[in-house]
């Protein structure tokens, strides 16, 4: 007779921790975060609140969140006290959705998308062969970054991140034409937006260098999709205002003070303006070292031989690392590193690759992470300018 411990084996209880996904617990540390940081108590700054569209100012609402309520409801044309087509720098997705469904339930909307990228981005780990501590360490380090607030509010930023990750996942399994909807989407999102067109181009140049003209047919289906939704934007500005390229123009007017330098220029000013000033900027110095950290999760996506195993891996490191750039070349008046980590947190296989650092350091970074993220969703929360 078979002894009963053979038959049925022990089952050691699962505890709550392994029971839940990575995923869904940094969904929460995130949540718990942002929320966390409102409720320390914190003098407000009243000055936003002068702006003449911001009555709704609170909580998750300031700053950028302001202009796509406003756009929601006056459209570009008649936004108040403020430059003509200066709101043309933001694209249509958010505000349309915020006129179809309300600030609220926009705002509902928009936490889901951030639940939705953090599953995604652990499937996409997963096929890039992360280890599962390093899954975990990227999954947290996206969802605890220095910008985290800005994924707990009506911003672009989420919603460019849960399409270009959703038009990566359809396109590695090869539908090409949901793939395309989500490039589209993305594209409508912000004008960075269209850089998920790398994933398709990439895949095409791929397909033609390996002789089949055939297999390229998908990815050049997919590339359509990208290039649809910035030439609709495109299109809606040309007809509405003759002015095609407004969101782009308009960035260099005095109102916006938007220029373009060598990348490298704006990560050494940074630092010299914080640290060669007559007293410490200890803020400007942290959001330094942040986009130091950016940099190291490049250079090692650059020289890891995972990021270039297969194409998904090929696609990812081309992508983040053109967004790192992307984001360093854009200069604001004179304040370097304006903007820049908010601008720079949507690449997300950057996180993946930070993940592959060192545990210790990984650790160090996650931990910085979760503390400048904590401090700038105090600031944001309370009308205080962050990022």
């Amino acid at each position: 007779m078979l002894n009963r411990d053979h038959r049925f084996p022990y089952q050691p209880k699962l505890t709550l921790w392994q029971r839940l996904p990575i995923w869904l617990w940094a969904f929460l540390a995130h949540e718990i975060l942002v929320t966390g940081a409102y409720l320390v108590p914190y003098p407000d700054q009243p000055g936003v609140l002068h702006r003449a569209f911001s009555a709704s100012a609170h909580f998750w609402f300031q700053w950028d969140a302001l202009w796509y309520i406003a756009i929601s409801r006056y459209g570009y044309a008649h936004l108040p006290l403020v430059p003509p087509l200066a709101g043309t720098a933001f694209f249509p997705w958010l505000p349309v959705l915020i006129h179809a469904i309300g600030v609220f339930a926009a705002w509902g909307l928009t936490q889901l998308s951030v639940l939705f990228s953090l599953w995604l981005l652990a499937r996409l780990a997963v096929r890039l062969r992360c280890s599962s501590n390093q899954t975990a360490l990227g999954v947290f380090l996206f969802a605890v970054n220095p910008a985290a607030v800005y994924f707990s509010t009506l911003y672009a930023e989420p919603w460019t991140i849960v399409f270009t990750l959703a038009s990566l996942e359809l396109g590695h399994h090869r539908r090409w034409i949901l793939a395309a909807i989500a490039g589209l989407l993305a594209a409508t999102t912000q004008a960075t937006g269209i850089l998920v067109g790398l994933f398709p181009l990439i895949a095409f140049l791929q397909s033609l260098r390996s002789g089949s003209v055939r297999r390229a047919a998908g990815p050049f289906l997919w590339g359509i999709g990208p290039f649809l939704g910035l030439s609709s934007y495109v299109t809606y500005l040309a007809l509405r205002f003759h002015r095609p390229l407004s969101f782009a123009t308009v960035q260099s007017t005095p109102y916006w003070k938007g220029t373009w330098r060598w990348p490298w220029q704006q990560w050494y000013q940074g630092l010299a303006t914080a640290v060669l000033q007559h007293r410490l900027d200890a803020t400007l110095l942290a959001l330094w070292i942040a986009v130091t950290l950016f940099v190291v999760g490049a250079l090692i996506l650059a020289r890891t031989g995972e990021s270039w195993s297969s194409l998904e891996s090929v696609q990812s490191s081309v992508y983040a690392i053109a967004g790192l750039l992307v984001s360093l070349s854009f200069y604001h008046g004179n304040s370097p590193l304006y903007s820049t980590v908010r601008i720079v947190s949507i690449y997300f296989p950057l996180y993946l690759g930070l993940a592959r650092a060192r545990r210790g350091f990984a650790i160090g970074a996650l931990i910085f992470f979760a503390a400048l993220a904590f401090y700038g969703a105090m600031l944001f929360t309370h009308h205080w300018w962050y990022q």
